[in-house]
């Protein structure tokens, strides 16, 4: 019996414990929507609240109608600080100037625009809106006063330089710039220590109060002329780097290329080290800077490399072949002399060697006895007994044609060795007036059609160069033009 009391006691807690947990806690799921929602749009009001307090200065914005692309007017008060899902933008009053849209920094956008309005007063009304529900906003309104400007430094539609590019005070503050008011702003560094690494390098910028300070906000984000000295991504020399953009720290005068490249030196530059300016009032470049766009790097360096290289190789070759083509030249010119050199053979002793050599080949050419008697021409070379034939048996029938230095001749050539009869044959002589260059010519062609033997290439069948007529040499007759 007493256990079936504790059995319905414990049952009679486990069912209040359920109810008394289970019902707040449902409740407090209840109320936790709308209490979540309230608290959002506490954050959203208080947002909004800040908003629509004076976010920019009162003070009246003088603009020139000449003012430079980019150049920064007004921005809201120090301690601003972007609230998300808000954004900026012009909703109306002067045309040509525009607002970032996040930070709310106004500026010139079209200097163009701009310059086409008479001067005059005018307001120019920002809107603040919440980018989730567009429909949510409110704006501001900011004076305008358009006025004319006598600088120097007008609007110019081709003007593309940037202040950083400016290595001296005197060239910075005689220059202009993409963003600034007038001329360059040049920033002494506060240390009498040039050499001292300091976050107040010196500089040539457009605006003092925002470049640089190693921060690159969104106006300076537009365009990298701005204030590369705050957007660079690479940084040299004395500079050392704020993170991923920016310089942190230099040491001497720090200047930018139009690359954005920016490179810091302890060497103070008296000329600008990109452009100077021409008599027509453009720029040229300075070959001598090593911070211009035009430094070779070291891609142009592997490339100044390679043809250097390639140069060297070509001359050599060239060194090469001039010196074969004059040990040829030579070799030629001592063979030609050998040629033409007369040789102190009497006429006895050339006749002996003759019968001699017609005595051991069993007298197989039948004109040994002819060439005994024939005058070997030694103004001019040798007689060649192998070669020679008699004049007497060659009979010249008709021009064929005229080469460089000679002319082909028809002829018929009687009883030449080995082949008996009548035989048609090419004589290649001199023409009327040649000289000693078209007879060596010859002469070297007759020693090179001894020394050659192929089926492909007219064959050497004899010469006359006695000294009793004209050299002939007489060659293969082609009756098609060719050895088919």
């Amino acid at each position: 019996m007493s256990i079936l009391r504790l059995s319905l006691i414990c049952l009679t807690l486990i069912l209040a414990f359920q109810t008394g947990y289970g019902e707040p806690a449902e409740e407090a799921s209840s109320e936790s929507q709308p209490a979540v929602k309230a608290k959002l749009a506490g954050r959203s009001n208080r947002s909004k609240e800040r908003l629509k307090e004076s976010v920019y200065p009162p003070d009246k914005l003088i603009v020139s109608r000449n003012s430079s692309l980019y150049l920064r007017l007004t921005e809201p008060r120090t301690g601003f600080k972007p609230v998300k899902g808000w954004m900026f933008r012009v909703a109306g009053g002067v045309q040509g100037l525009e607002v970032t849209p996040n930070w709310g920094i106004v500026y010139v956008g079209n200097p163009k625009e701009l310059q086409s309005h008479e001067p005059h007063a005018d307001l120019l009304k920002i809107e603040i809106y919440n980018g989730a529900n567009k429909s949510e906003s409110f704006s501001h309104q900011l004076a305008v006063e358009l006025v004319d400007d006598k600088s120097d430094c007008g609007f110019q539609e081709e003007n593309d330089t940037h202040c950083a590019r400016y290595a001296s005070e005197g060239k910075c503050k005689r220059s202009c710039g993409v963003a600034s008011n007038a001329f360059c702003l040049w920033r002494a560094p506060l240390s009498n220590n040039p050499s001292r690494l300091s976050h107040d390098y010196a500089t040539c910028t457009p605006n003092t109060s925002h470049c640089p300070n190693m921060k690159c906000d969104e106006l300076e984000e537009k365009d990298y002329r701005i204030c590369p000295q705050d957007c660079t991504t690479h940084v040299f020399g004395s500079g050392l780097p704020n993170g991923e953009k920016g310089i942190s720290a230099a040491s001497g005068v720090c200047i930018c290329n139009e690359l954005f490249k920016c490179t810091c030196s302890n060497e103070k530059s008296s000329a600008d080290p990109l452009r100077s300016p021409n008599k027509n009032g453009g720029s040229k470049r300075d070959p001598q800077d090593p911070n211009s766009s035009s430094r070779c790097d070291s891609t142009c360096m592997v490339f100044l490399s390679g043809c250097v290289a390639l140069l060297l190789v070509v001359l050599l070759a060239t060194t090469v072949y001039i010196k074969r083509l004059i040990h040829f030249a030579r070799i030629i010119l001592s063979r030609r002399e050998a040629l033409l050199e007369p040789k102190e053979t009497s006429l006895f002793e050339w006749g002996a060697a003759q019968a001699s050599e017609a005595a051991a080949a069993g007298s197989s050419r039948d004109d040994q006895e002819t060439k005994l008697y024939c005058v070997p021409n030694l103004k001019y070379l040798p007689l060649d007994p192998k070669w020679e034939f008699p004049r007497e048996r060659l009979n010249i029938e008709k021009v064929l044609g005229e080469g460089e230095f000679g002319q082909v001749l028809q002829a018929s050539a009687i009883d030449l060795p080995g082949v008996p009869g009548r035989t048609t044959v090419a004589v290649k002589a001199l023409k009327a007036g040649a000289g000693n260059t078209e007879l060596n010519d010859l002469l070297t062609e007759y020693e090179l059609l001894k020394e050659v033997s192929h089926p492909n290439i007219i064959r050497l069948l004899g010469a006359c160069t006695c000294s009793d007529g004209q050299i002939f040499i007489i060659i293969e007759y082609a009756d098609k033009g060719s050895l088919r």
